[in-house]
């Protein structure tokens, strides 16, 4: 079925590279949205502020992709959002056609994704990542560039592999886990963790992401210069935006604390300004 328009949730560089995937199939984008319109980074279209920042916020009729790099924050949104979305497959990817791929994913310039592997929900494989045969991308993760998936590897819910790693046949990594850029995994990486390094070992837990109202402010977020001001159930807290995988993680703790350490705290409306793409 053609695609007569495309609006795009997020205006950051991940909003950059999609546009101008779809400029290359011939889909117009109808326009951005984003929850701090003053950053916008692209022009394409008309610019509306999202829910984050507008309580009377409606979805647009046409198709969407939420192009937001940071998982947690695609996921929140994808939780909140009732839209129809699209499915973008650039025409410099080789994609078998044993493929299936879910709603909302896209797969970037000269990506490969080969025979009887399966990708989930608001999945980014980017560009010049190779997933091999029987690969599982499950939902909200993320292939970062030139990432090299070999055979029959499952990747969790939510999870990074960061650009240029490396992830040998048969392994499992854990949902919500990072792969540090470069790095080599030649074993099974748990949930939640943060991996780097040849061989890739663990250097400390991630939390588990929060959903719904838990991870919503009311209003806009207020940035400072390294941080930014968190408001949740009338409380406000302050959180600096540093740590492995990015730049302001959307979590809760998740057991056992004894084995993790603490990471930053921030609102979607931020997060989905600054674009995380580069997340780790």
């Amino acid at each position: 079925m053609k695609t007569d328009s495309v609006w795009l949730y997020g205006a950051g560089g991940h909003a950059l590279v999609v546009a101008d995937a779809l400029r290359d199939l011939k889909v117009p984008v109808a326009g951005l949205i984003d929850d701090n319109p003053v950053r916008v980074r692209d022009s394409t279209g008309s610019i509306l502020p999202g829910f984050g920042i507008n309580s009377q916020f409606r979805i647009p009729d046409s198709a969407l992709i939420i192009t937001i790099g940071n998982c947690r924050v695609r996921a929140l949104l994808a939780d909140r959002l009732d839209a129809r979305y699209h499915t973008l497959i650039h025409p410099s990817a080789i994609v078998s056609r044993t493929v299936e791929i879910a709603e909302g994913s896209v797969v970037m310039h000269g990506a490969i994704v080969q025979v009887a592997s399966r990708i989930g929900r608001h999945v980014i494989v980017n560009t010049g990542a190779r997933v091999d045969h029987e690969c599982t991308i499950h939902d909200f993760a993320h292939i970062a560039p030139s990432v090299n998936l070999c055979g029959d590897v499952t990747v969790g819910e939510g999870a990074i592999i960061g650009a240029g790693a490396i992830v040998l046949p048969g392994v499992r990594i854990g949902k919500w886990s990072v792969v540090g850029a470069g790095a080599v995994v030649l074993r099974d990486v748990p949930d939640y963790a943060v991996v780097v390094g040849n061989p890739a070992r663990i250097i400390r837990y991630e939390q588990a992401p929060l959903s719904g109202d838990e991870a919503v402010c009311d209003g806009a977020a207020n940035e400072t210069a390294g941080s930014v001001t968190l408001c949740n159930e009338g409380l406000s807290q302050e959180v600096s935006g540093n740590g492995v995988s990015g730049n302001g993680n959307l979590h809760r703790m998740h057991p056992p604390s004894s084995q993790r350490t603490k990471t930053s705290r921030t609102s979607p409306a931020a997060v989905a300004a600054n674009d995380l793409l580069d997340s780790v």
